[in-house]
């Protein structure tokens, strides 16, 4: 929230006309948002993201600045947990690449996007740029395979203390989980 227009005045040594027109100008551009009786908050960007083809963080923000990754993780499980063979279809006990990076947007953290792959697919990727490229298209280069289609759930979750502190938010705000 910002402040009224009385005190945003008082601190930049302007009228309030002058403050009116310069928040008439930020609500056009989509910036703030002003609701009578409640205040002007800021408002951050929305990024669509459409669903016809499966894309990756860079790819679908390339218009809206510099995405990069920050390769937390990048290893063999040789025993994946059941949850996650269960899902990829292979059998209890067998292993499992799993990937972990932190997206940021103009470096702006974005997203914490956690990845299990089945051997045959994710073994070849620990060799590539994963801090450079998405891991969909690394996917579709290593196989020489164009991706489908995938089924997707996104879900509301609260940032647990360790997810707050990569994406710099307070513990407990909410956050877009998705599985695919």
């Amino acid at each position: 929230m910002l402040p009224d227009e009385r005190e945003l005045g008082h601190a930049l040594g302007a009228t309030r006309n002058v403050i009116r027109e310069a928040l008439a100008l930020l609500r056009d551009e989509g910036l703030i948002v002003r609701r009578r009786g409640i205040g002007t908050r800021v408002v951050t960007a929305k990024y669509g993201h459409r669903l016809e083809r499966l894309t990756g963080l860079a790819e679908t923000l390339v218009d809206h600045g510099t995405v990069t990754n920050e390769v937390r993780a990048a290893r063999i499980v040789p025993h994946a947990p059941k949850a996650v063979t269960e899902r990829l279809r292979l059998l209890d006990g067998s292993g499992a690449v799993y990937l972990e990076r932190l997206g940021s947007l103009d470096g702006r953290p974005l997203s914490v996007d956690s990845t299990w792959l089945a051997p045959d697919i994710g073994r070849p990727l620990l060799d590539r740029d994963l801090a450079h490229r998405d891991v969909f298209d690394l996917i579709e280069e290593t196989t020489g395979h164009r991706l489908g289609s995938a089924e997707v759930t996104v879900h509301a979750i609260t940032a647990e203390p360790g997810t707050a502190r990569l994406l710099e938010i307070p513990a407990g705000a909410a956050l877009f989980a998705s599985t695919a």
